[in-house]
């Protein structure tokens, strides 16, 4: 990918930075007709518009305060602060994947009791996309578990497994995305590809299962589930308040018992760095725990020798 993920703004002039076809621009002083979208942030206007042979600044020196990287996934993700209510996520984008815009606006419309992002933009570049919201909520659980209380920790972790509760009332005859793509679920791919789906129950079962490790008791309907429910992506209040989920591009309809089994193989989901006196695994496993007690059945002796035939199936021989 050229040029790298973490390379997809890139500040062009004191106040432009090019977001592939297009800019991001703050103190813009005149209403153009091209702006594609626009917000106010603490006095200074934001907009987007379409870039231009004009905006770079041949002889400047990026230096930046007001955008900045907060996060790399390496090659799969980047993620940038915009001023102090914006941030903008950058993807490998594959037209087989659901628009995360479109899963969010699912979410407001079919789980309007789960709080979700507000969508500023979202615009897709040749081999990635870029999705740009307003801030969400105090922190992130990840940041303030170490100082909340066992209670306040027990709190947390009941709203999550009831929201994943309600969720999975919505349900789909198929494994896909909210309108009938794929998955980006790569525990649940044996090919490689991260991709999953869309399948029918028959072909999940076919899929997910080996000789020795048949596909476990599944509904023949599918249940909504966010799959990446890790501290990271639970906003909250100082006090542990669940205020919002974010991060919504692997949501979908997932066979039932993925619901209980992610957090429960997943370290992907773990604390990181755990805060003093806690083990990294206690939020998923906590999480895990409470949805079990709503009747989620877990299935991770199923999934490690599902996994472990996989890898021995793909080693040379």
């Amino acid at each position: 990918m050229h040029p790298p993920i973490k390379e997809s703004l890139q500040q062009v002039s004191p106040s432009c930075w090019r977001a592939g076809s297009l800019v991001i621009e703050c103190d813009s002083t005149t209403n153009s007709s091209d702006t594609v979208a626009e917000w106010s942030d603490e006095g200074i206007t934001w907009r987007i518009r379409p870039s231009n042979s004009n905006d770079r600044d041949q002889t400047f020196v990026p230096t930046s305060t007001h955008v900045k990287l907060i996060h790399e996934g390496g090659t799969l993700s980047a993620v940038w602060q915009i001023g102090h209510r914006a941030f903008c996520k950058v993807h490998p984008w594959n037209t087989r994947l659901e628009s995360e815009a479109a899963t969010i606006a699912f979410v407001k419309q079919s789980c309007p009791y789960v709080h979700t992002p507000k969508v500023i933009h979202e615009w897709f570049d040749q081999d990635r996309s870029f999705l740009l919201v307003e801030r969400l909520g105090h922190s992130t659980l990840n940041e303030v578990w170490g100082s909340l209380s066992t209670s306040q920790r027990t709190l947390a972790v009941q709203t999550v497994a009831q929201y994943c509760q309600k969720m999975a009332t919505n349900t789909s005859k198929m494994f896909s995305s909210v309108t009938g793509k794929c998955v980006g679920e790569p525990y649940l791919d044996a090919s490689g590809s991260e991709l999953v789906g869309p399948w029918t129950p028959e072909q999940c079962r076919q899929a997910l299962s080996t000789s020795s490790a048949p596909c476990p008791v599944m509904d023949e309907d599918f249940r909504f589930y966010h799959a990446d429910l890790g501290p990271t992506n639970i906003m909250v209040a100082e006090d542990g308040t669940v205020e919002g989920i974010i991060d919504w591009e692997s949501a979908g309809y997932y066979p039932n018992f993925w619901i209980a089994t992610k957090p429960s193989v997943s370290p992907g989901l773990d604390l990181c760095p755990a805060p003093a006196g806690c083990e990294e695994w206690d939020w998923r496993k906590a999480l895990k725990s409470e949805l079990e007690g709503m009747g989620f059945l877990q299935s991770n002796m199923w999934f490690m020798e599902w996994l472990q035939t996989n890898e021995d199936e793909d080693s040379p021989k």
